[in-house]
């Protein structure tokens, strides 16, 4: 037995008090208009179709994909892809087809040096650039590709790991479960003190070993890198890295404090190094939900970051490359003065600003490794 079917709301149209359906048969169809150029399978989810009434010649549909690394390939080279484009009916042959046909669905294309993962959700790279500052550095590695570190969700995707080569990835332990789990599902309950969980490459992929390590005491291993970009629940991606702002109920005392907190969820305290990311720090707190929720009565929030120049400059042990607008911004250190944490009216976060120092926080951003 068939399904029902049913029609969604028509934008724009006010009560319906009538429908009219004209069908005709489908040799004639053939012979007067271009064949239909869009599905509804789930795959097509990825492409936005605008494809007019009439499929008759010289009607024109338009596509986009939608996605990060979505796009479509010409029929005539499928190097070539693009992300959006017009496909004409065209009659030149004697019947009706589409010109200068397109590859449809969009799919996920991944750039260079990356793969295909098995489930052909994202693209993968087992990096070959030793990290000089545990987890911290993998991701920062991975950032450069605007890409994260990366969950694997098949043993599959672990063949390309080189031998006896060990790399950080997006699985750590939170409360002594491990999150995300890994391909086998294992999320059971863990006594190991280290927080990281590491991949170990062997021959075949099949066989590659998980291991426990440490996050931050280990300057050896290389990254697993994944596009899109790969955030835990609750973080927000922005350029390869994951933020979360988190409110502090109990007002933190000092910067080891918030590293504390961060590091519980395997994160670090965010640290821009743009003008740009700083830009989106900002609107990340105003959308937090700090502004609307229990310190929406407050007359201005104060939010740390990691920006510091403990070390006589603000390249945090020369993991970091601030540009020249944050070292103006964030201006000359005072004695015993060299954290930076934003404050600002809640009511207008874009005049936020870096101040010095800090006595107290409602809040704190943390950057994750992911």
């Amino acid at each position: 037995m068939s399904a029902a079917v049913t029609w969604g709301p028509l934008a724009g149209v006010g009560q319906i008090i009538g429908l009219e359906i004209k069908i005709r048969p489908l040799d004639y169809d053939h012979k007067l208009s271009c064949p239909p150029e869009i599905g509804v399978e789930p795959w097509w989810a990825s492409t936005i179709v605008e494809m007019p009434i009439s499929r008759s010649v010289n009607s024109t549909i338009h596509f986009t994909c939608k996605g990060e690394l979505m796009k479509a390939s010409l029929a005539v080279n499928q190097t070539i892809r693009i992300k959006s484009g017009n496909i004409t009916c065209d009659n030149s042959s004697g019947s009706p087809s589409w010109a200068n046909m397109t590859h449809l669905p969009c799919q996920l294309t991944c750039p260079a040096n990356y793969n295909l993962s098995a489930n052909g959700s994202f693209c993968y790279n087992f990096t070959q650039v030793e990290s000089q500052n545990g987890i911290l550095g993998a991701s920062l590695i991975c950032k450069k590709d605007n890409a994260s570190l990366g969950l694997i969700s098949s043993m599959a995707d672990t063949s390309l790991a080189k031998l006896n080569t060990e790399y950080y990835t997006a699985h750590i332990v939170v409360n002594g479960t491990i999150r995300p789990p890994l391909p086998n599902n294992n999320s059971e309950q863990v006594l190991n003190n280290e927080q990281c969980i590491t991949l170990i490459g062997s021959e075949g992929g099949d066989l590659a070993e998980w291991d426990f390590s440490s996050c931050y005491g280990r300057n050896s291993l290389k990254a697993f890198c994944t596009l899109p970009a790969y955030c835990p629940e609750g973080f927000t991606s922005y350029r390869g890295l994951c933020y979360i702002v988190v409110n502090n109920y109990s007002p933190l005392d000092s910067f080891p404090d918030a590293l504390v907190s961060c590091h519980s969820e395997g994160a670090g305290l965010a640290y821009p190094e743009s003008r740009d990311t700083l830009k989106f720090l900002v609107g990340l707190i105003k959308t937090s939900g700090i502004i609307n929720g229990t310190y929406s009565t407050k007359d201005e929030v104060n939010v740390l970051i990691g920006l510091n120049d403990i070390d006589e400059n603000w390249s945090l042990h020369g993991i970091y490359n601030p540009d020249e607008y944050i070292i103006n911004a964030a201006g000359k250190s005072d004695k015993k003065k060299h954290y930076r944490y934003l404050s600002g009216p809640l009511a207008d976060s874009k005049n936020m600003t870096l101040k010095h120092s800090l006595l107290f926080a409602e809040a704190d951003i943390h950057g994750a490794n992911s």
